[in-house]
This record gives structure tokens, sequence and C-alpha cells, in this order.
């Protein structure tokens, strides 16, 4: 029994240090130049375009959150505007009608 185990003590040994030796051989280190490529990424437009927006989303995120919650100097010309009735004339459709033209490129 003891002759057997050696024996496959002895082959195990054997196939392991081939291992061994197959993971020596193929360190990066032994590769040449020619078989190691260095990494590159590369963004589809797509993808680019998504940052360039998310890169902008948090510019604009930015400024808002530097705003108040409530401009009172803006809540007041509002008021004062419907009060007078400024958003019922003729004169207020006009102007909302041009801007919203010029916005939308119409």
């Amino acid at each position: 029994m003891t002759m057997r185990l050696e024996s496959v003590h002895n082959v195990m040994s054997t196939e392991l240090r081939k291992v061994d030796n197959a993971k020596k051989e193929n360190t990066p280190s032994k590769l040449s130049a020619y078989t190691r490529k260095p990494d590159k990424t590369s963004l589809s437009s797509d993808a680019q375009k998504l940052s360039d927006t998310k890169a902008s989303a948090s510019v604009v995120a930015a400024r808002i959150q530097a705003e108040p919650d409530v401009r009172a100097d803006k809540i007041s010309d509002v008021r004062k505007k419907l009060d007078e009735g400024f958003y019922n004339t003729s004169s207020f459709a006009d102007q909302l009608a041009d801007k919203l033209t010029k916005e939308f490129g119409l």
C-alpha cells in the first residue's frame, strides 16, 4: 500500500511541477512586447453625447442649487402684473407668441 501511495504522490508531484513551470513561462514579464497590447478604450458618438449631456446637467443643477428657493422680487412683480391685468392684454399675448416662436425656432 505504501508503494502505491508513493507512486501516486510522485505522479502528482510531477504534474504539479509541470503546471507551475507553465505558469512561470506565461508571466507578463516573460511575454514579448509583440504579444502584449496596450489597453485602449473608445466611446461611441452616442456615449460621448451622453457624457457631455451629463456634464451640462451637472452645471445646470449646480446653478439651480445656488439660486434661492423663493425669489421674492419675481413674485412681487408677477402679483403686481396680475393685479393690473397685464397678462390679459393683447400686447402680452404678442410678446409671449414672439418668445415662444423664437425659443422653438419657428
